[in-house]
């Protein structure tokens, strides 16, 4: 897609290539997401745009994806510190949800936020690539 044609508030399918291209080592590609693009590497998603960068070569898209996560992460407040005797500070206690009946584990939906080129962007409208993983809603 073509910066001009993306608008701020819709959702559109984002086709990250099988290969990255070589020039993403330049530093004008420094605002692209690079972990998010690693684990994307020959998988599509929907992206809500929230801020469109055209200024720059090549124009970015800031936005966010919907995932499913099977961890979760609670943080402690100071009386919970308190009751369970730990010392004063910072806690959050990190796992999994599940049933007490059931070993399956509960997907919980996560918001990520991920910078990407518009030129990855395709209408929800046009059929995914044939060799790109569904990643709408993985943990990747």
């Amino acid at each position: 897609m073509r910066s001009k044609d993306v608008h701020v508030g819709e959702t559109y399918r984002v086709e990250v290539p099988q290969r990255l291209p070589p020039e993403l080592s330049v530093p004008l590609w420094a605002a692209v997401d690079w972990p998010a693009l690693m684990l994307l590497q020959g998988c599509w998603f929907e992206l809500t745009v929230l801020d469109i960068e055209a200024t720059r070569a090549p124009a970015t898209v800031h936005g966010i994806r919907l995932l499913r996560r099977t961890d979760v992460v609670l943080p402690l407040n100071s009386a919970q510190v308190a009751e369970l005797g730990l010392p004063a500070g910072s806690y959050e206690i990190a796992g999994h949800v599940r049933p007490l009946d059931d070993e399956a584990v509960v997907s919980m939906p996560a918001v990520q936020t991920v910078t990407m080129p518009v030129r990855w962007l395709h209408t929800l409208a046009s059929k995914p690539s044939r060799d790109h993983r569904d990643a709408s809603y993985s943990g990747l």
